[in-house]
């Protein structure tokens, strides 16, 4: 997931925590109609492939973490 934020409105990091699954945040900078703009990527709730078959509540807890943060 990815939300666009003001340049250098966050310090450019990989932030992580230390769960299982764990989650992640980190910035990429792009250009958008000639304007420098951050986007935050959110992320996380990794498994191997074929360990899983829940990738729809996975996703619903990174959404959850995106707006409780």
């Amino acid at each position: 997931m990815g939300v666009v934020v003001d340049p250098d409105s966050i310090p450019k990091a990989l932030y992580r925590d230390t769960g299982d699954p764990f989650h992640y945040v980190r910035l990429e900078r792009i250009r958008v109609r000639s304007k420098i703009r951050d986007v935050l990527i959110i992320g996380g709730e990794d498994h191997k492939t074929g360990q899983a078959d829940d990738a729809e509540e996975r996703l619903l807890t990174v959404i959850v973490l995106t707006h409780v943060h």
